[in-house]
């Protein structure tokens, strides 16, 4: 878990034979209706962000703000 500026961040990931094969956020910042909001619509586009870039070196969401 990474404590950040919006509130705590929890991923889970698995590998096999190097490969990326799943990217769970277990917890995301919701402390108010707005974070829970961006937080609603960004994990899933970070999620597959990551997946596609086989790597958590990504660019992030546009639009998230």
């Amino acid at each position: 878990m990474v404590q950040t500026v919006w509130g705590p961040v929890e991923v889970e990931v698995s590998v096999t034979d190097g490969q990326l094969t799943s990217v769970q956020t277990l917890q995301a910042p919701n402390g108010d209706q707005r974070s829970a909001m961006i937080s609603s619509v960004a994990i899933p586009r970070l999620e597959q962000q990551a997946m596609d870039a086989q790597s958590a070196r990504i660019d992030g969401v546009s639009g998230a703000s």
